[in-house]
Order: structure tokens, then C-alpha cells, then sequence
């Protein structure tokens, strides 16, 4: 049997993959347990085991991961309560007890989130580009390595064309910030193509948590919510066996409370209850080999035989419900934001927490003091009757009954008392700037030039783009980690092609360009298998540039272009003049030659489909009175027009004579940008395609197409003779001031 094509990454932090011999499916490779209800329940107790270790430490996690949740949606002035096992809250200017302990709830309890704001602006730096991931041969001098790390690249563009990537990488990116820890997990699909869905900390559960990487790992959860009916119809081999209020197969109720009161933005338990009796939980294991030591000796050597790379088995509740021969480490990639010990690792959010905390206390207290700002009116008692005075309605010429002074007054002002009101603390604004804006950057690495936001005094050009390096540089760490991530789910997507596909299976999938233009691509499985190749993240997209900087280098080649000929040249190319209409960002703004490109690939791929069309006899006879040797063909074949078996004999044209199916327009063509893109379709890896398909009629087509279009192209113009009245560069000023005077 070959060897898969594709290798894990051994420089990186947190190995995703191992290389494994390509196998052919198993005939039930999705219930291998089908019908052995004694070693479902062996395998059902080991699980059990493993997802009731490090309870203490997994709480901890989920207290902690399921509170910045809560702060991503705006729900703040939380607090935990064990034997409630959740989140409470409290009117403000309550006291309520937790845990023991009494504490005094703050008179305004109003959110000023600062927390999701910066987290989103982290968050759009980590979105904004796709990241950067580069398949290599493992060996450079291998034509079988080369030919599989290409098509393993374009095997990525399928896996992202199957898959929202974007929406993917956005929930990478939200999990770093509240999570930490992440997980991509790749599953081929019954329909047969592989799916990636990212999970938290609240959906996965790790043993041993002291682990450094998914290699280190013995067993691994990952847990989701379904309506009950969904489980049913997802697997309706055992639909009879999900019920309603089942058990969660050993997991603790306050993991899946956590998850359930996310989903519904509770910070107690469920609103009524009843997410209880219509939600079933569904567990996916994955166990190592070296777990079924676990599993009862009777049941164990069968089991390492149905399963020898490791088990994926999937419960609802506590009812068996799939399971599948799977390693570990080509299903699941796992990342987190920075560098750190073990796989509780915090977030990058984690460290705004307790000033968010502070910022809401400081500006609660602010504005309970504008509220507050009458002073309280003391008066003696026996002076006057006190309902009498709230009850007094302020208009001219009132009379208000006054009693007795008190003891040893001397006048009726000296019976009220107002209490003196103290003043807001003059740093109390200033603390609160100083929170929400320098602190806060500092320690979440979000700095104004990261978002557009005010840099100071430093507001030059070159100033502002210093300060935004430095704070795409604070997220190089983040950036990093993304892109490893990606690249071990490309490669574990990839592996299972490998694994899953027949030698004579190929893939093609479409790819619809901006012009509207629709290209296939076909994918050879067997060209994975017979070459070996690496996805590593690109060293060279160590933190993502924006579209904001790519636009400001754009224009900075270009204004250098007009000193510099080979750089002109080079922005001249019609694929650098697309990438410019993009980069740009003005859709309307209509580019001759980045037009003229689309027009010529639309036309590429209908040439591809087309056979050129052969000249007209007088072409032909017009051709023949130049060329002698064409003319002595065709005097043969006049005599004769038909071979020895009776079928008739074409005449012998050269192929420069034929004609493209598509003809050119020389007048409105750009010819030279258009002859330019088919000069590089036919010197790149698409003609190699169309060779290896034996299309050497489309390919003539596309070549005649393009030397019709190098022959409309006009001369270049004629330089002006030297001498008196010649206009050199010399004389440019001089000729430019007459015709301006002229002008006036």
C-alpha cells in the first residue's frame, strides 16, 4: 500500500498529525460497533472514566471561560454560585449571600463594556486576511513530492470552497479571545467531503489536562447540544435508544449547563427548565490505543483489532450511537493565543476582565453621584410638621405655619441643618480614562493605530505606521498560533482524503472568479499518494497586514514605477493590474487592463472547450502561392483525395492556417494586455493540465487565438530624429512654457 502524501509539521509548537499508510475503508467504517452491544458498553465505561478525571481543574476552566462569555455579551456584575451551579445576579443595593460569603451589590449596576470592543479589535486584525499556509515537497528533488504538495494546495482550495473558512476563522479568533484554548476538528462527511468546525473550552474536554500538545493527549471530548429529534434523525439507528432527560454519560451537569445557558444568554440554569427535556448532549470521544487499557480484558484485544490507529465513538446522553476506527491526531488541531504550560492556558481576554470590572464600579459611582448630588435637609423635629413640608406646593404668596424655635435658637434658620455635600475626587475622571484608554491598550495589545484610533500627538504618516508595526507585532504570537492551527486541519482534511478515497477516485470542484468566469479543477487522489508533502505556515506572514497597508504599498510601487523601467514593467502585468483593482478598493473604478485580462480568461476557458476552425480553400490557395512546398501538397492531393481504405484524406494545412474559434477584435481589443495573458496561461501549470488530458486541440486553439491577437498589435512608434527641432528631455521645460504662454 502507497504512503499518504501528506506529513505533520515537525517544527511545530502543537503536532496535529502523524504520516499513516493509506487504507481502504472499512465496510461499516461509521459503526464499527453495529450490533455488539458487549463491546459498546466496555467502550462506554472507559469514556465514563476519562470524562470524570480532573474535576476540579475542568471546573475551574469552565467557571472561568463561561464568565467571559457572559462579558462578551454584555452581561456583567455576575457572580458564581456553587450550589446554584451557575451565574446569579442581584438588584443593585442588594446584599446576597455566595458561597458563604456576603456581599454588598453596588446601588447602579449599569454595563459600560469595554471589554467586546476591544476584543473585537483584536479579533478584526486576526480576520481580516486568510492565513498564510504553504504546502512543500518533503523532498524538493522528487518530481512525486513536487506533483503532491501541489495538488494537496489545490486540494485546499476544495476543503475551503466545502467550508465557510471565514466564519471558521472568525470563531478561532472569538475563542482565543475568551477560550484560549481552541480546537479545529476535520470529519468526512457521509456525503463525502471533509467538514471543519471550531470548538472552545466549554465544548472540549481534555486528559490529562498537564498535556503540552493533542500527541500528549489520552482521550479528548468534544460536546454539543441537538433537539432531540435532530439525534433521532442524524442516527435513526438508534433513535428508539435517545430519549428525553437522559444522563450525560458521566459529565458533569454544570459543563452542560454552561453550554446550554451560553446558547440561550442565561446566567442562571434554563429559563424554564425545559431546555432539559428537549436538548440531548452529544459526546464525541476520542481515545488513544494506549487507553484500552482501560477497557475489560475480555473486550480488549477484539478492540484493538477493530480499531487499531484509536476509537472515535459518539453517545447521545448516554445512548451508543456511532463509532469509527480514527487517530487522535488526524482529527484535531489544537491552538491557543499565546505560549504557556499545559492546556489551561488563559485568554487573551481574560487580562481585561478585572478592569472592565474596576471601569464599571468607577463609572457607576460617577454616576451615582451626578444623581445623588442634592444634599439631604436636616430639620428639628419639633420646628414643623415634615409631611406637611413634602406635601407643600411652591407658589407666590404662600403661607407656611411655623412652631416653636427650638431651645436656644436665636432665629428659624438656625432649625435646618443641609449636609455638605462632598465633592466628586478630581482623579476619579482621570482614573477612568486612564483605564478605558492607556491601560487598557497596554495590556491588551488593541493600541489606537491598531484600529484607527487616536495616536496622540504622534500623528504623522510615518509615526502612525511605527505604532501600528509595534502593535501588529503584540499580535504576531496570536497570528502565528491561527495559522499553524489552519495548517494542521488543512492536513488532517488532506490525510483523510487519502485514507478514504480509491486509487482510481479524482475530485473536482469549481472555482467562479470575479469576472463571472467559472473554472474546474480536478484533483488526483492517486497523485497525493505517491508523493509526500508538508502544509507550514508561512513564515513570512508572521501578523497579518491590512487592506489599509497593502493599498498604501500598492501606491508606493507605483509612484516608483515611473523611475524605474523593470518595475514598471512588473506593474504593467495585467494579473498585477487585477490585484491593484482589488487592493484598491473602488469597484466602480474601471482598469483597461485588468478588464482585459477577465475578458481574455472568460475566453480561454471557452477555447479550451472549442477545436480551431480550419481555413477557407482561397485562404489556403493564397497561402500555397508562397510557400512551394504547401503547393505541391495540395497538387497531390487533388489527384487524390481518398487513402487505400476509401476515406477521404485532408488536405495537408499547415496548423498556422487554422483559425481560433474565437475571433479577435483588432480595433477595441487591448491586444497587448490580452496576448500577454495568454502568453502566460500557455508558460504556466494550467497548459500542463490541459497537456496530461491530451486537449492538444484546445490548447492550439488558445495559441492561435493569442498569436492573432500579437499581430494586431501596432509598432511601436517611430523615435524622433535627432537634430535641430527634435524635443528631447532637455528641452521638455522650455516647449511646455511656450505653449503655456501661447495659452494666455
Amino acid at each position: 500500500m502507497a504512503t499518504t502524501a501528506i506529513v505533520p509539521d515537525q517544527t511545530q509548537t502543537e503536532p496535529t498529525s502523524q504520516g499513516l499508510s493509506a487504507q481502504e475503508p472499512e465496510a461499516n467504517e461509521y459503526d464499527v460497533l453495529k450490533g455488539r452491544k458487549d463491546l459498546q458498553d466496555a467502550v462506554k465505561e472507559t469514556c465514563k472514566y476519562f470524562i470524570g478525571l480532573d474535576k476540579w481543574v475542568r471546573r475551574q476552566e469552565v467557571i472561568e471561560t463561561r464568565r467571559q462569555r457572559f462579558y462578551w455579551r454584555n452581561e456583567q456584575y455576575i457572580y458564581w454560585k456553587t450550589d446554584a451551579v451557575g451565574f446569579i445576579t442581584a438588584q443593585g443595593g442588594q446584599s446576597i449571600s455566595v458561597d458563604n460569603e456576603e456581599i454588598q451589590i453596588p446601588r447602579y449596576t449599569d454595563v459600560y463594556n469595554i471589554y467586546t470592543p476591544y476584543g473585537e479589535s483584536l479579533l478584526s486584525t486576526l480576520i481580516q486576511n486568510t492565513p498564510g499556509l504553504n504546502w512543500q515537497p518533503l523532498n524538493p528533488a522528487n518530481p512525486n513530492d513536487i506533483t503532491a504538495s501541489k495538488t494537496a494546495m489545490k486540494y485546499q482550495q476544495k476543503i475551503e470552497n466545502d467550508n465557510d473558512v471565514k466564519d471558521i476563522q472568525s470563531d478561532v479568533a472569538r475563542f482565543f479571545f475568551t477560550d484560549g484554548r481552541t480546537l479545529l476538528q476535520v470529519e468526512r462527511t457521509k456525503d463525502g467531503w471533509e467538514e471543519i468546525t471550531a470548538h472552545g473550552v466549554l465544548e472540549t474536554k481534555v486528559v490529562p489536562i498537564t498535556a503540552s500538545s493533542v500527541t500528549d493527549l489520552v482521550s479528548l471530548t468534544i460536546s454539543d447540544e441537538l433537539d432531540i429529534y435532530q439525534a433521532k434523525e442524524d442516527y435513526p439507528d438508534y433513535a428508539d435508544e435517545i430519549k428525553e432527560n437522559m444522563a450525560t454519560l458521566g459529565e458533569s451537569a454544570y459543563e452542560r449547563i454552561a453550554r446550554l445557558g451560553v446558547l440561550q444568554g442565561t446566567k442562571l440554569l434554563m429559563q424554564a427548565g425545559d431546555a432539559f427535556s428537549h436538548m440531548v448532549s452529544r459526546h464525541k470521544f476520542y481515545l488513544r490505543p494506549s487507553s484500552y487499557r482501560k477497557i475489560k480484558k475480555e473486550s480488549r484485544d477484539e478492540i484493538k483489532e477493530l480499531f487499531p490507529d484509536g476509537i472515535k465513538i459518539t453517545f447521545c446522553g448516554d445512548a451508543y450511537c456511532a463509532s469509527e476506527n480514527a487517530s487522535m491526531d488526524e482529527r484535531v488541531s489544537i491552538g491557543f493565543p499565546g505560549p504557556g504550560d499545559g492546556m489551561c492556558r488563559p485568554s487573551m481576554g481574560k487580562r481585561i476582565m478585572p478592569l472592565q470590572d474596576v471601569f464599571n464600579d468607577e463609572l457607576n459611582l460617577w454616576h451615582e453621584a451626578h444623581d445623588y448630588c442634592v444634599p439631604t435637609l436636616f430639620m428639628y423635629s419639633e420646628t414643623g410638621d415634615i409631611d406637611a413640608v413634602r406635601e407643600q406646593i411652591s407658589e407666590p404668596g404662600n403661607i407656611v405655619p411655623f412652631s416653636a424655635l427650638p431651645p436656644g435658637a436665636s432665629s428659624a434658620e438656625s432649625a435646618f441643618y443641609a449636609a455638605v455635600l462632598e465633592g466628586i475626587p478630581a482623579t476619579l475622571p482621570q482614573l477612568i480614562q486612564f483605564i478605558q484608554g492607556p491601560l487598557s491598550q497596554f495590556i491588551s495589545g488593541a493600541f489606537p493605530a491598531l484600529f484607527g484610533g487616536d495616536t496622540g500627538d504622534n500623528d504623522t504618516a510615518k509615526g502612525i505606521s511605527i505604532q501600528r508595526d509595534q502593535a501588529m507585532g503584540r499580535m504576531g504570537l496570536p497570528w502565528g498560533s491561527l495559522q499553524r492551527l489552519f495548517a494542521g486541519a488543512y492536513t488532517n482534511a488532506v490525510i483523510s482524503v487519502v485514507k478514504h478515497a480509491s486509487p482510481e477516485d479524482n475530485f473536482s470542484y469549481s472555482i467562479t472568479g470575479k469576472n463571472g468566469a467559472v473554472t474546474y479543477e480536478e484533483l488526483s487522489v492517486e497523485d497525493l499518494k505517491e508523493g509526500s508533502a508538508i502544509c507550514k505556515a508561512d513564515t513570512d506572514a508572521s501578523f497579518p497586514e491590512s487592506t489599509n497597508a497593502k493599498r498604501q504599498t500598492y501606491q508606493t510601487m507605483m509612484a516608483a514605477s515611473e523611475r524605474n523601467p523593470v518595475l514598471a514593467q512588473v506593474m504593467a502585468d495585467p494579473n498585477n493590474l487585477e490585484y491593484g483593482h482589488d487592493v484598491m478598493g473602488l469597484p466602480d473604478l474601471v482598469v483597461p487592463g485588468a478588464e482585459s485580462r477577465n475578458k481574455q480568461l472568460i475566453e480561454i476557458a471557452q477555447l479550451l472547450q472549442e477545436t480551431p476552425i480550419p481555413p477557407s480553400m482561397p485562404e489556403i490557395q493564397q497561402a500555397a502561392l508562397q510557400d512551394s512546398q504547401l503547393l505541391q501538397g495540395m497538387a497531390q492531393w487533388e489527384q487524390n483525395k481518398t487513402g487505400p481504405d476509401g476515406q477521404p484524406i485532408p488536405p495537408p494545412i499547415p496548423p498556422e492556417l487554422y483559425h481560433s474559434s474565437i475571433p479577435i477584435d483588432p480595433d477595441f481589443d487591448n491586444n497587448t494586455v490580452e496576448y500577454s495573458t495568454v502568453a502566460d496561461w500557455l508558460s504556466g501549470e494550467e497548459r500542463r493540465k490541459e497537456e496530461q488530458k491530451g486537449n492538444s486541440q484546445g490548447i492550439q486553439n488558445v495559441r492561435l487565438h493569442g498569436l492573432a491577437h500579437k499581430k494586431a498589435i501596432p509598432p511601436p512608434p517611430m523615435p524622433p530624429p535627432k537634430g535641430e527641432g527634435a524635443v528631447g528631455p532637455q528641452h521638455a521645460a522650455p516647449v511646455l512654457q511656450h505653449a503655456a504662454n501661447q495659452t494666455s
